[in-house]
């Protein structure tokens, strides 16, 4: 009796799952967020790509958005004995690329605007969107 009712609930696991399957799809199908006309003026919506500070060793162009990939220590001057101003957040807008970057203490720092301040960030810790 007792292999009888595994087999039930098994039965019911494998039911639910495809259930859920069925409704993911049902409702990616159905989604207005696909990258297609969302405007209906024939325009087409493209999602940015996030480029990690990691992943790349050119600089960061200047005048894009920079946010922390991870919570990172945003700094007044490049390297590591320089002041903290803040810690910014994982996802958090950090401020604007300068396009000029330094090499102090093994880490390459982007140089940022944020507001009227100059910061500096490591690298390796942020991203951009293209």
């Amino acid at each position: 009796m007792k292999q009888g009712i595994w087999w039930v609930v098994f039965a019911l696991l494998l039911a639910a799952g495809g259930w859920l399957f069925w409704k993911q799809k049902q409702a990616a199908a159905t989604s207005t967020d696909d990258g297609g006309d969302t405007t209906g003026t024939g325009s087409t919506k493209t999602n940015p790509t996030k480029v990690l500070g990691s992943d790349v060793t050119t600089a960061f162009a200047a005048g894009k958005s920079l946010y922390a990939n991870t919570a990172v220590r945003v700094r007044s001057g490049p390297g590591l004995t320089n002041i903290a101003v803040k810690t910014a957040k994982t996802g958090e807008l950090i401020g604007t690329t300068t396009g000029t970057e330094t090499v102090a203490d093994a880490l390459t720092w982007v140089k940022a605007t944020q507001g009227t301040s100059t910061i500096y960030v490591a690298k390796n810790y942020t991203y951009i969107l293209q």
